[in-house]
């Protein structure tokens, strides 16, 4: 069952991304001409802003998942129950607390932007944070139902979830923005549906998984032992949201709510291209704490480093197609896509998704760390990273305005989250990142055919037109896919797409012969 819930859970998940960038595809151009640059530009740096208050969950969302695995493993529901209990209580006090300091930070939203934004724009930002802070608030207490779902490997109703969100936010939208509402109804219905799929998870926590819940019956010591593990989450929470968010917010202040549009452009296609692999590793986080659980020793360094090289490979394929097409696709795709005035979102894309891409074939690493509670080191390297991403996005956005922030915060990831880091998986955690880096050129020798068929499309093709562009890019994928499973995929890869195929013929060749025998018999 739970090998059918990673195989749906992947499926769906892809799914939803290729849904999410179609439709973005179609919906973002809309949006942008109807909000325009400053509004848009606006609705970016406020959310990017009030996103800063989920730091309060203080880390404590990454533990659930590793204490209910501990509990489970030795059998003692009572304590998974009182376990619930706890977290639900710490969320509920905690999105007060956001709740509370979002009110406050609306109302005083100068002293964040100075005098970068017109007496207009500050009216509406009030309103957007208001409205943004409220969801923000309601999705601490909602988060630890989702935590509870991924807990027991039910990724079907967690993607499935997603995917709502995914196609109901923007369809919802689109006729709110041609009403005239603008961002402030774009934020409404966002938050409308995020309510809805935070009943239906709480439904299906009681209803389908029978979750039990039991408050003030806490294990003495657990809050303690939670709150330290938690610590350095935490801190990493902070961390993430200086490198995602902080870049916004100073170009808010220094340059202008239009360079912020321009920015968010170029950073959507950093999603897109991070969404893609993390949606194979996010699915693995309750298997790898299971694992140290229950292994010890060379087993349990042998497992972990089988882990880490066999989703390094899945997401390095994944993560070759999607860069190295923003590289040959990227400019004139953002041309159709925003418009005139968007050119520099290709270079921020470039920047963002290449300083990013060995960082995320090692997710899995990063949860490792976490399962191991050796997360400590990481969070003190990363918050060097930030100040060093900060500092340098000051400097540099005052002379090359939006371009300034990506390149600062490519320094600081290449140099801390790549080479730091590899030497800490190698040196302390015992993966074999020897092993890791020849399986990843071996990947990259087998793509070099389509590579190069990329750059020549790159630099003769005609892509005059919205659907020249595509039919190249269609051309582009199917050489990339050969060529990967001809000369870069392993046998274990190429069954992920050769026994569904098997399958599918197998059952229907079986239905062939079965209609057959019913025609011969009615004969």
């Amino acid at each position: 069952m739970k090998v059918n819930q990673l195989k749906a859970g992947s499926i769906i998940t892809y799914v939803q991304i290729i849904l999410n960038i179609v439709i973005s595809i179609v919906y973002t151009p809309i949006m942008l001409r109807i909000l325009g640059p400053s509004e848009h530009g606006l609705y970016s740096t406020v959310s990017s802003t009030i996103s800063w208050l989920s730091i309060l969950t203080l880390g404590f969302g990454g533990s659930y998942i590793r204490y209910y695995a501990k509990y489970k493993a030795s059998g003692e529901d009572e304590k998974i129950s009182g376990l619930n209990g706890m977290f639900l209580t710490i969320f509920s006090v905690l999105g007060t607390i956001a709740l509370v300091c979002g009110i406050a930070l609306s109302f005083n939203l100068k002293l964040v932007y100075s005098e970068g934004l017109t007496q207009d724009e500050y009216a509406t930002a009030k309103i957007l944070a208001l409205i943004i802070t409220l969801n923000l608030a309601l999705s601490f207490p909602a988060s630890v139902f989702n935590g509870m779902i991924r807990s027991q490997e039910k990724f079907i109703q967690v993607k499935v979830m997603n995917l709502l969100q995914t196609v109901c936010s923007p369809l919802l939208t689109l006729p709110i923005l041609l009403m005239g509402y603008g961002s402030i109804g774009m934020v409404v219905v966002t938050t409308v549906v995020d309510l809805f799929v935070y009943t239906l998870n709480i439904f299906y926590c009681f209803r389908k998984l029978k979750v039990k819940i039991r408050f003030g019956h806490w294990e003495k010591g657990l809050f303690r032992s939670i709150a330290g593990f938690s610590l350095f989450i935490a801190l990493n929470s902070i961390i993430g949201q200086i490198n995602t968010s902080m870049d916004k917010i100073l170009l808010g202040r220094f340059v202008g709510t239009a360079s912020v549009s321009v920015y968010a452009i170029g950073f959507s296609l950093y999603v897109y291209f991070t969404a893609f692999s993390t949606a194979i590793s996010s699915m693995f986080v309750p298997r790898i704490h299971q694992i140290v659980n229950s292994e010890t020793g060379e087993n349990l360094r042998n497992r972990l480093t089988e882990v880490f090289v066999r989703l390094g490979r899945l997401q390095f394929l994944i993560q070759a197609l999607m860069f190295s097409g923003i590289i040959f696709f990227g400019r004139p795709f953002i041309l159709f896509w925003a418009g005139e005035g968007y050119e520099n979102a290709y270079y921020i894309a470039l920047l963002l998704c290449g300083a990013a891409f060995i960082p995320q074939c090692q997710m899995i690493g990063v949860e490792v760390q976490r399962a191991q509670n050796k997360h400590k080191v990481r969070t003190i390297v990363y918050s060097f990273m930030a100040l060093a991403n900060v500092v340098l996005t000051v400097l540099l956005i005052r002379k090359y305005g939006e371009l300034g922030a990506p390149v600062g915060t490519a320094i600081a990831v290449v140099t801390m989250d790549v080479l730091f880091m590899n030497w800490y998986y190698h040196k302390k955690l015992n993966f074999n990142v020897v092993s890791f880096w020849s399986n990843m050129i071996r990947i990259v020798v087998g793509l070099l055919p389509a590579l190069g068929i990329g750059v020549l499309i790159m630099r003769f093709a005609p892509m005059h037109s919205l659907w020249l562009m595509l039919a190249f890019i269609a051309v582009y994928v199917i050489v990339f896919g050969v060529t990967a499973f001809l000369l870069s995929m392993n046998r274990y890869e190429r069954d992920l797409i050769t026994t569904p195929l098997k399958k599918m013929f197998k059952s229907h060749k079986k239905i062939r012969e079965r209609e057959n025998l019913e025609g011969h018999s009615e004969d």
